[in-house]
C-alpha cells in the first residue's frame, strides 16, 4: 500500500522499491532544477565584473569576524542566564554529544540534533586500536575489523568517521603522516597562491575552490569522506589545480625533442590509469560473478547446473585473489552438491586470504558442525569470538557446539587436524586503548 506522505517512502527502512520510486523521481526532479538554477546563477555572477579593493576586502574580513564574536558572546550570554545555568548547559550538551542512541539513517531530524551520531565511542574505539599500534597501525581497510574487537556495544559500523583517526589507526603515524602531510602541503601551496593572485575574478574563482578543499578538510575531522569518491576526487582535483598554478609556468619545449617526452607522459598516464580502473574493475567483477553464481541457481538445480555455478565462482575467485566472496561462494555450491570436505577446503582458503574475517569463521563453524566434528567447531568459534567478543548469536551458539554431537572419530569425514597454523595476535589479544 502506497504511503499518503511524500516523505514517507524516501525515510523509512523496509519500503519496497516500487513505493519509493515515485517520491525518487519528484526528488530528482527537484535535484535538477535546483542545480539548473545554480549553474543560471553562476553564469550571471560570472558576467558581473566586481572589482573588490585590498581595502575593502580587509573590511569585508574584519565585519566577519566582528559579527562571529558578537554571536559567540549573545550564545554564552543566552546561556548563563538559562535555567541550567552556562556550566549546565555545556555540561548537558557534552553528555549529549557523548551518549550511545541507536539512529536510524533515513530519519532527517538526526541532522538537526547534537548528539554525535556515536562519533564519540567509534573515535575511542579508533584512538585505542592507534595507541596498540601506534607506529604502523592495523593496516588500511582494518577499521570495521578493529571496530568489532574494540567495541563495547552492538553498534555497527565500518568507519570511525574521523578521517585523521582512520589513517592513525589503519596506517598508524606513518601513514597518517604521509597522507595527511600531503595533502596539507598542497593546501598550503594552494592557499599561498590565492594570496598572491591580483584581486580580480580569477582570485575569486581560486578563493572558492580552496573554500571548498577547506571544508572538506574541515568535514573530515568528523566524517568518511576520505571513502567517498564523489566527495574526495572534487577536493583531490581542486588541490592539484591549486598547488598547479602556484608560481610561473612552466616554458613549452620545443622541437622534434619534445615529441618523444610528450608521448612517453602521455603513455606513462595512459598506463597509470588503466592500472587504476583495472584494480577497481577486477575486484568488483569478482564479487559480481560471485554473487550470480549463487543467485543463478535455480531451486530444482542438476548437477550439470551446480558445475556451472561452480566454475563461474572459481573464476570469481581468480580474478581477485584477496577476496572471500569467490571461496565462500564455492563453499556454498560445494554443500549443495553434498561434498563437506570440498567445502571446508573452500572455507580455510577463504580464510588463509582474509583470517580477520568474522564471516569466514561463522560460516566454518556451520560446515564442522555438519560434519559433526565438534573440537574443529570449537576452534572455529573461538577464533570468531576473539575476533567479534559481543556477538549474541555466537555466544549463545557456543554452550550446545559439544553436546550431542558425534566425537571425531567417529565421523568418516572428521580429520581432527588443526583449521590453521597459529595466527599472529590481533586487537582483541591487546589491551584496549
Amino acid at each position: 500500500m502506497r504511503s499518503h506522505n511524500p516523505a514517507h517512502a524516501l525515510t523509512t527502512d523496509g519500503v519496497p522499491v516500487g513505493d519509493r520510486t515515485g517520491d525518487g523521481l519528484i526528488l530528482g526532479g527537484l535535484m535538477v532544477v535546483s542545480c539548473a538554477a545554480l549553474l543560471l546563477g553562476a553564469w550571471r555572477l560570472d558576467g558581473l565584473h566586481v572589482r573588490v579593493p585590498r581595502r575593502g576586502s580587509r573590511r569585508v574580513g574584519r565585519a566577519v569576524a566582528l559579527g562571529a564574536a558578537v554571536l559567540l558572546v549573545a550564545a554564552m550570554v543566552g546561556f548563563g542566564v538559562s535555567d541550567r545555568g552556562l556550566g549546565g548547559t555545556v555540561s548537558a550538551q557534552v553528555n549529549t554529544f557523548t551518549q550511545v542512541k541507536a539512529q536510524k539513517l533515513t530519519d532527517p531530524r538526526r541532522l538537526l540534533s547534537t548528539n554525535a551520531g556515536n562519533r564519540w565511542v567509534w573515535w575511542k574505539e579508533a584512538v585505542g586500536a592507534w595507541s596498540d599500534r601506534p607506529v604502523v597501525g592495523w593496516g588500511a581497510g582494518a577499521f570495521p575489523v578493529l571496530h568489532l574487537e574494540y567495541r563495547h556495544d552492538r553498534l555497527s559500523v565500518l568507519q570511525p568517521h574521523s578521517v585523521p583517526l582512520q589513517f592513525l589507526a589503519e596506517t598508524g603515524v606513518i601513514g597518517a603522516v604521509l597522507a595527511l602531510g600531503s595533502v596539507l602541503i598542497l593546501l598550503v601551496v594552494g592557499v599561498g597562491r590565492v594570496v598572491r593572485m591580483p584581486f580580480d575574478a580569477r582570485r575569486g574563482i581560486a578563493a572558492a575552490v580552496a573554500a571548498a578543499v577547506i571544508a572538506w578538510v574541515v568535514h573530515g575531522f568528523v566524517d568518511w569522506d576520505w571513502d567517498i569518491p564523489g566527495v574526495t576526487l572534487p577536493a583531490m582535483a581542486f588541490l592539484g589545480v591549486l598547488a598547479a598554478r602556484y608560481g610561473p609556468p612552466l616554458r613549452p619545449m620545443r622541437g622534434l625533442q619534445s615529441i618523444p617526452l610528450r608521448a612517453l607522459g602521455v603513455l606513462g598516464a595512459a598506463l597509470v590509469l588503466a592500472c587504476v580502473g583495472l584494480s577497481a574493475a577486477f575486484p568488483a567483477l569478482a564479487d559480481s560473478e560471485a554473487g550470480n553464481a549463487l543467485a543463478g541457481v535455480p531451486d530444482r538445480p542438476t548437477a550439470a547446473d551446480l558445475r556451472a555455478a561452480a566454475a563461474e565462482a572459481g573464476s570469481a575467485s581468480s580474478l581477485n585473489p584477496l577476496s572471500v566472496e569467490g571461496p565462500l561462494a564455492e563453499s556454498a555450491l560445494a554443500v549443495r552438491r553434498g561434498n563437506l570436505v570440498a567445502a571446508r577446503n573452500k572455507i580455510l582458503e577463504a580464510a588463509r586470504r582474509q583470517p580477520d574475517s568474522v564471516q569466514v569463521w561463522r560460516q566454518l563453524i556451520g560446515i564442522e558442525l555438519a560434519r559433526r566434528d565438534a573440537p574443529a567447531a570449537e576452534r572455529a568459534l573461538e577464533r570468531a569470538l576473539a575476533l567479534d567478543p559481543l556477538d549474541q548469536g555466537l555466544l549463545a551458539l557456543a554452550p550446545g557446539i559439544v553436546a550431542g554431537l558425534t566425537p571425531p572419530n567417529g565421523s568418516a569425514t572428521a580429520t581432527g587436524t588443526p583449521l590453521l597454523p597459529k595466527a599472529p595476535p590481533t586487537a582483541a589479544s591487546a589491551p584496549a586503548g
